[in-house]
C-alpha cells in the first residue's frame, strides 16, 4: 500500500502539475514574444504567452523565469487584467513550492487564494479557474497529510462545480473528491463513486485528456488496494494509453 501510494501521488503531482511543460525552443519562445508586440492581441493570448515563455524557463533559467512572472505581474496591473492576475498568482504559488522545499503552507494558501479572487471577477472559465485552483489546494493539503484543510477545499470545488452545473468543472472536483477519499478517509467505495463519475464524464466531453489519465491511475490505485488486481491493471495500462498521446502531442520524450 505504501509503495502504491507514493506512486500514484508522484503520478498525480506530475500529471496535474506539468499539463502546459512542453520543452520549449527559442524559437518557440521568439514566437511567443510577438505577441506582446502587436497591440491588437486579445488580453487572453498576452496572458498566455507569458505564461507559457515563464514555465518553459523551469528547470533551466530560474532568473528568466522570475523575469517573466514578474513582467506578466507588471501587464496585469498596467491592464488591470484579472485573468493575468489569477496566472501570476498561481504559478507564484507553484514556483514558490518548488523552489523552497521547507515551503510554508500559509504562503501558498495566500497565493491561491489571491488566484481564487482574481478567477472569481473574470466572465469567462471563472468557475473552472476556481476549481483547478481548489484542486491544487487540497491536493498539496492532502499530499503532507493534512486532512482537514484538503477535505475543505475538495468539497470547495465540488460545491462550486455542482452549483454552476459546468462538466469540466465537475470532472475535475471528481477527480479531487475521489483523490481525497483514497489518499485521506480510505473510503475506497466513495473514491470510486468519484473517479466513476469523471470517467464517464471525461469519456462523454473530453476522451483522452490528460486529466482522464490521471483517473485511470487513481482508479487503478483503489482497485489495486481492494485486491482488484485484474482490473487495477486493465486501468493502469488506459491511463498509459493516455499519457503517451499526450506526449506525442507535446513532442515530449
Amino acid at each position: 500500500m505504501k509503495f502504491i501510494l507514493s506512486h500514484c501521488l508522484l503520478v498525480f503531482t506530475v500529471l496535474s502539475f506539468s499539463q502546459n511543460q512542453t520543452e520549449m525552443t527559442r524559437y518557440k519562445r521568439d514566437s511567443l514574444r510577438s505577441v506582446f508586440s502587436n497591440s491588437s492581441n486579445a488580453d487572453s493570448a498576452i496572458v498566455e504567452a507569458y505564461k507559457k515563455i515563464a514555465i518553459s524557463y523551469r528547470g533551466d533559467n530560474q532568473d528568466s523565469l522570475f523575469l517573466y512572472l514578474e513582467k506578466l505581474k507588471d501587464y496585469s496591473e498596467k491592464n488591470t487584467s484579472y485573468n493575468g492576475f489569477y496566472e501570476y498568482y498561481f504559478l507564484k504559488a507553484r514556483v514558490y513550492k518548488k523552489s523552497n522545499p521547507g515551503f510554508s503552507f500559509d504562503t501558498v494558501e495566500i497565493y491561491l487564494n489571491k488566484a481564487i479572487e482574481n478567477a472569481k471577477k473574470l466572465d469567462s472559465e471563472s468557475v473552472l479557474k476556481q476549481v483547478n485552483t481548489y484542486y491544487d489546494l487540497s491536493y498539496d493539503f492532502l499530499k503532507y497529510r493534512k486532512l482537514d484543510k484538503a477535505f475543505l477545499y475538495a468539497n470547495k470545488a465540488n460545491d462550486l462545480a455542482l452549483k454552476n452545473n459546468d462538466i469540466r468543472a465537475i470532472e475535475k472536483s471528481s477527480m479531487i473528491m475521489g483523490a481525497y477519499h483514497f489518499y485521506g478517509s480510505m473510503k475506497y467505495d466513495t473514491s470510486l463513486h468519484y473517479l466513476n463519475k469523471a470517467d464517464s464524464l471525461f469519456s462523454k466531453y473530453h476522451k483522452n485528456h490528460p486529466d482522464l489519465g490521471t483517473t485511470y491511475s487513481l482508479k487503478g490505485s483503489v482497485l489495486m488496494s481492494i485486491e482488484n488486481t485484474k482490473e487495477a491493471l486493465e486501468y493502469f495500462y488506459k491511463a498509459k494509453q493516455i499519457f503517451e498521446i499526450e506526449r506525442q502531442k507535446t513532442g515530449e520524450k
